[in-house]
């Protein structure tokens, strides 16, 4: 049987993810990969690629060098404009999974995503 890897990124993901609100599924539904796959990010089993930490942190909201092993074990979630980021327990699963999707977009993408709600939102008044 191989040795357990390290797992202080899995446990890193964990503590973000929890501190987030967002169950696995929703994280490997942004991330478009199975909900195996993230747990066994979480477990240690597999280690995530550096692409894929680069999503992870953009989903948490967290410093890519927060993810890492070696950095601070306890990031602290902010958001752009440094206040602590509100857990999201009330939002509906849809709600979640729409917020997990746009965290992992670019800015361009955000930017086009906002200005169609937006539209979205005029036409229906």
């Amino acid at each position: 049987m191989a040795a357990k890897k390290n797992n202080a990124i899995g446990e890193k993901l964990r503590h973000c993810r929890t501190n987030c609100g967002f169950s696995q599924q929703q994280v490997a539904d942004a991330l478009g990969v199975e909900r195996t796959t993230y747990t066994c990010y979480e477990n240690g089993r597999f280690e995530p690629s550096l692409n894929t930490i680069g999503m992870l942190s953009q989903i948490f909201r967290v410093d890519v060098s927060e993810l890492l092993p070696g950095e601070a074990s306890s990031p602290q979630l902010k958001d752009p404009s440094d206040k602590p980021i509100v857990p999201i327990y009330s939002l509906t699963k849809d709600e979640k999974s729409l917020i997990s999707a746009f965290r992992v977009l670019n800015d361009k993408d955000k930017s086009i995503i906002l200005d169609k709600i937006t539209n979205m939102r005029n036409h229906s008044n």
